[in-house]
């Protein structure tokens, strides 16, 4: 008789067994697996009283995050965030043996993303509609531009992500300025992003939501460009700071806007299935 059959081994023992060497080796899928863990589970299944595969799933689906977790588990359990190249990138880790409980829950998991984007967007509506008014910018000539300014600024993907035009005109009449940009929410890094089109220029900006307002930065190397926006009462200050460390920031840039009426745009016009 081998060695280990003169060990006393019960049902429980068997049993617990089971597990470790279930768990350690994946169900002898594992790369470290070795014959003797294949030799100990078959002679323990058989004490236990077990189907190795069918404790298998049981046993993992006991822990399975997939199975049992709530949504918000699920993303933020094992959540990391990085930085690269001045862009925050979060990643969410599940371990399980297989994706079989991912398909039952992915639009638990995916309605979950967007309500908390909808959420975040809403403390900006005050921004939604037609505004129109004077606006000036400091050339690099150090000459000041005067422009009529109009934005158009709506909700789009059912309130998720925030869309923006804005137009500013010459004393003819011609666009003399033209910039589109959406601002959105990454419920992962709980972070806001202005992403705009200005004049073939094209970038990702840190956006910062306040109380009546927000602001924006574009960096420029140790320097920036802060813009700051107040929205009270049907009408729109927003200026903008060039900011330069061990200097009082200089003002290149402001727009008084009053609020001209509701818009449905961007999400008027869309193509129905029939």
């Amino acid at each position: 008789m081998p060695e280990r059959e003169r060990v006393g081994v019960g049902l429980s023992r068997g049993l617990c067994l089971c597990g470790g060497i279930v768990s350690d080796t994946l169900c002898l899928t594992s790369p470290t697996t070795t014959s003797l863990d294949h030799e100990m589970l078959e002679w323990l299944s058989k004490i236990a009283g077990i189907d190795p595969k069918q404790f298998t799933e049981d046993f993992f689906g006991v822990g399975s995050l997939l199975i049992n977790g709530s949504p918000d588990e699920i993303v933020n359990a094992d959540r990391k965030e990085f930085t690269e190249q001045g862009k925050k990138v979060s990643i969410s880790q599940v371990e399980e043996r297989n994706l079989d409980g991912f398909a039952p829950r992915r639009k638990e998991i995916e309605d979950m993303l967007i309500a908390l984007q909808k959420d975040a967007m809403t403390p900006l509506n005050f921004m939604n509609g037609v505004w129109k008014g004077p606006a000036w910018v400091m050339l690099p000539s150090g000459e000041k531009k005067n422009v009529t300014q109009t934005e158009r600024i709506g909700p789009f993907l059912d309130g998720s992500v925030k869309v923006i035009e804005g137009r500013g005109y010459d004393e003819a009449g011609t666009v003399a300025f033209n910039a589109f940009g959406t601002v959105s929410f990454d419920p992962n890094t709980k972070t806001y992003t202005l992403h705009s089109y200005a004049m073939g220029r094209v970038g990702d900006f840190a956006f910062t939501p306040a109380a009546g307002g927000y602001t924006w930065e574009i960096p420029m190397g140790p320097n920036k460009i802060r813009y700051t926006a107040n929205v009270k009462d049907g009408k729109w200050n927003e200026v903008g700071d060039m900011i330069v460390p061990g200097k009082e920031p200089m003002r290149i840039f402001e727009m008084n806007l009053v609020r001209a009426g509701d818009t449905d745009w961007p999400s008027a016009g869309a193509i129905p299935p029939k």
